[in-house]
């Protein structure tokens, strides 16, 4: 087994790559220099001056793999390469088991990264169609029901979303339940009907709502429909 030299990175680098936040973390040191890296079978290969090794992130372990059955991708990994050194615009990567991607641009040192994704995942299975944030709340209207701070609200009244979601004084007003006007107080305690489809079949299709100058415009595919609570209207 060969003596390892190992940097930890104290100072962050943190530079947005792929969608994410990516770390230097670590930089592993040879002995001798690199020639390759790449992955086979889920173990990732390096390929030194002194003969094929195994890479495990931190220690290389001789192996039985020969150099000639080593095959190493083509890909520039530009954006990569320039991580480690601007100049650059060729390195071999390969992402390890654990989620660090290494990279080498043949020379001693191998440099592991992780990234940080800024994407978390929240209600997977259902088809999203509006949603509103205020200070208090997160309201999300899908194809399959109403969610309050993804908690579901309403299910036996509610049970899918035709439009946006607006708010307007101490309530949130949408499309539900094929075309008919909904409005829910923003702690998600009352649910009212304000307009039934009937009243909504000239425009088709309700789909769109907003304020405006204290009247609710409703668009849909064949025109604009405005109610102000005294009277309501198609344009």
């Amino acid at each position: 087994m060969y003596r390892l030299c190992i940097f930890f990175i104290f100072l962050s680098l943190n530079v947005p790559l792929f969608g994410g936040d990516t770390t230097l973390y670590k930089i592993v040191t040879s002995k001798k220099p690199i020639r390759s890296l790449t992955k086979l079978n889920g173990i990732l290969i390096v390929n030194r001056y002194d003969g094929v090794f195994e890479f495990d992130g931190e220690n290389f372990f001789k192996t039985k793999i020969k150099e000639e059955t080593i095959e190493v991708t083509k890909n520039s990994n530009e954006n990569w390469a320039k991580l480690v050194n601007p100049k650059l615009d060729y390195a071999q990567v390969e992402l390890s088991n654990d989620g660090i991607y290494w990279v080498l641009i043949k020379n001693r040192f191998i440099y592991g990264f992780k990234i940080a994704d800024k994407l978390k995942k929240s209600l997977p299975d259902l088809a999203i169609r509006g949603i509103h944030a205020n200070n208090h709340s997160l309201l999300v209207s899908t194809y399959n029901g109403f969610y309050l701070n993804q908690n579901p609200v309403f299910v036996d009244t509610l049970n899918y979303s035709n439009s946006n979601i607006i708010e307007e004084k101490g309530y949130y007003y949408f499309v539900g339940n094929s075309e008919m006007i909904f409005k829910m107080s923003l702690d998600g305690s009352e649910l009212e009907k304000i307009i039934d489809r009937s009243k909504l079949e000239k425009i088709n299709n309700a789909a769109v709502l907003i304020f405006h100058r204290g009247k609710l415009y409703i668009g849909g595919e064949k025109g604009l429909a405005v109610y102000n609570q005294l009277k309501f209207r198609s344009c």
